[in-house]
């Protein structure tokens, strides 16, 4: 996906990870150009606790810590030799258990945390939100 001129563009790598309950998607991004690295979507059939009209109602904390949470820090993991920055796009009241995830390289690179639901937004309309 390319990012178009007016919009922060990163000339050193870049990921950008965005979270939220059930989710966990990454976006590396380079110059004007932004590609998907990984996407995590937990299933909301199957756990005790999700109503599946509404995932985040009734979400078990576990669900998030054992599945989004381990699957996402192993994607990281995967990427944070290639990248010179970390930006993460997360609800407020998952931060500081996301933060616990994080090792001390990849909060080496962290340098901004974007609180708000921000899952289905685009790498560019996220790098809007950077350009701010």
């Amino acid at each position: 996906m390319k990012i178009p001129s007016g919009i922060r563009h990163f000339p050193n790598s870049a990921l950008f990870v965005t979270v939220d309950q059930l989710h966990a998607k990454g976006y590396l991004v380079k110059g004007d150009e932004a590609h998907n690295v990984f996407s995590i979507e937990v299933p909301a059939e199957g756990y005790d606790g999700i109503d599946a009209g509404n995932p985040n109602k009734n979400l078990q904390p576990h669900v998030f810590h054992d599945h989004v949470l381990k699957a996402a820090m192993s994607e990281i993991a995967k990427q944070v030799a290639a990248v010179s920055e970390i930006f993460i796009f997360i609800p407020a009241k998952l931060e500081s258990v996301f933060e616990t995830g994080l090792t001390s390289e990849m909060r080496k690179k962290v340098v901004k945390i974007i609180q708000g639901e921000m899952i289905h937004e685009t790498p560019v309309e996220l790098a809007k939100r950077l350009t701010l």
